[in-house]
């Protein structure tokens, strides 16, 4: 079968497609309705507002980001899939409003980026999260509230004692690293959480009540 053949998008759906698969005799599928999930990797080289996460909070809109296919920079919305990686060169992240990409992928093998602000990221359903690449992410903005977190190598990070917050709604697996847990005082870790690798760890000095069913065979506690 041949390479499926695009249409030019819909202008009203700018990232839906509608593809027909021909195969070497010239027989064509029926038109399938694609969507395609943009994603957009975290520059930080914005001439304004720079280090800074948002939507239409700030003016003008800073240009935090690039596509990942064109590398053209670019503002942020809710309707791209985000990308944090080690070519920025500020890895501050200030969530200055609730933001809510497709999905967000930490793939960070080096530098170690720090979430922060009062406001929350809400991927929600079916939002998924991913940690890959051996640096560390510290969650310390307001909430991260994903419907899947998995943790593939390095280390992620949520609360520093003060601030930052795994929703208690995320499903957790771990195949590799590191999750670790930072609440302000005494604490709840509700969360399913599967292990195939690597480890939770519980840092600070209040009380950890685990009421999730942790199953697999990494290091849980």
């Amino acid at each position: 079968v041949s390479a499926a053949q695009l249409n030019s998008p819909n202008p009203a759906s700018p990232f839906s497609y509608s593809v027909v698969v021909t195969n070497t005799t010239s027989a064509t599928s029926d038109p399938l309705d694609v969507f395609v999930t943009p994603v957009l990797r975290w520059t930080s080289a914005s001439a304004t507002n720079t280090g800074k996460w948002a939507i239409n909070s700030l003016s003008p809109s800073p240009l935090n980001w690039e596509s990942f296919t064109t590398k053209t920079a670019s503002v942020y919305t809710d309707d791209f899939a985000v990308l944090f990686d080690d070519s920025a060169t500020i890895t501050t992240v200030e969530v200055v409003e609730d933001v809510a990409p497709k999905s967000i992928d930490f793939n960070n093998p080096t530098k170690t980026y720090t979430l922060t602000g009062a406001s929350a990221v809400l991927p929600g359903f079916p939002g998924s999260a991913t940690k890959d690449g051996n640096g560390t992410v510290l969650i310390q903005n307001d909430l991260f509230d994903v419907n899947t977190l998995q943790v593939n190598a390095g280390k992620i990070q949520f609360g520093n004692g003060t601030t930052g917050e795994l929703s208690s709604f995320a499903a957790v697996k771990v195949t590799g690293g590191e999750i670790a847990l930072m609440p302000t005082a005494d604490a709840t870790y509700s969360n399913v959480s599967t292990f195939t690798g690597g480890q939770i760890t519980f840092l600070g000095s209040g009380n950890l009540a685990v009421t999730g069913a942790l199953s697999g065979a990494g290091s849980e506690l």
